[in-house]
């Protein structure tokens, strides 16, 4: 019996390899006896909080599972600080599939060391901010008090990325996800954070269509299913 995590590193499969009877046959066709295979079956799975206790798991081994799965989840958390420090925000743990994966002291089935980024941002600010230092950037042109450019974009990417690592663990869709009034009440405030980047604040005209060569619906589209593939795999 041994532990490993699963695929996005938020729970961990207790595994077992068990020896099958299966039907095998001669060339003549008739049956033989006593052919097995050897295979691999799922005991039970966890997520990182709940204790470990099953029927089949022994308290001993129950309390190793246990302080494997601590180990595990305190380095996926420095992991995520540590990235954070370097401007990667969100993500996902990877698991390690293979053995030249990311950190080379972790074993197939543990947390690899590697967080797959879903955001970039200037890293001297989250460095800043996690030391409790203050920052002050220079920016050539615009304010800076979190609404530059990047800083937004940043800020809504973070949002997406939020929704959809929750539907992805829970599974919810419809009602059990949002209701339809909770929906109405999102896509007002979506509209209102368009309203921002008409004319009469930027000065630029809608920014909609083909602009400057560009189609940011399109690119947006693109920027989703990015995002929902890092998550979703």
């Amino acid at each position: 019996m041994y532990i490993r995590m699963s695929q996005n590193c938020d729970r961990v499969v207790i595994l077992k390899s068990v020896s099958l009877a299966v039907a095998a046959f001669d060339a003549n066709g008739d049956p033989l006896k006593g052919v097995r295979k050897s295979t691999t079956i799922q005991i039970a799975s966890f997520d990182l909080l709940e204790p470990i206790a099953h029927p089949e798991i022994p308290l001993e081994q129950a309390v190793e599972f246990e302080s494997w799965r601590s180990t595990q989840v305190s380095r996926i958390h420095k992991a995520f600080i540590e990235a954070a420090a370097a401007g990667k925000l969100g993500g996902t743990p990877l698991l390690k599939t293979r053995s030249s994966q990311g950190d080379q002291a972790a074993k197939v089935g543990e947390f690899s060391g590697i967080i797959q980024p879903i955001i970039e941002v200037q890293a001297g600010l989250i460095r800043g901010a996690l030391t409790g230092q203050r920052s002050e950037p220079a920016f050539p042109k615009g304010p800076v008090d979190g609404v530059d450019a990047q800083s937004i974009i940043s800020s809504i990417l973070e949002i997406s990325s939020r929704i959809l690592r929750h539907q992805h663990r829970t599974g919810l869709k419809g009602d059990d996800l949002y209701s339809l009034n909770e929906l109405l009440d999102i896509r007002a405030a979506w509209s209102a954070l368009g309203a921002s980047m008409e004319d009469d604040v930027t000065g630029q005209g809608k920014v909609e269509g083909d602009r400057n060569g560009r189609n940011a619906a399109k690119e947006g589209r693109a920027m989703f299913k990015d995002l929902r593939k890092s998550i979703t795999g």
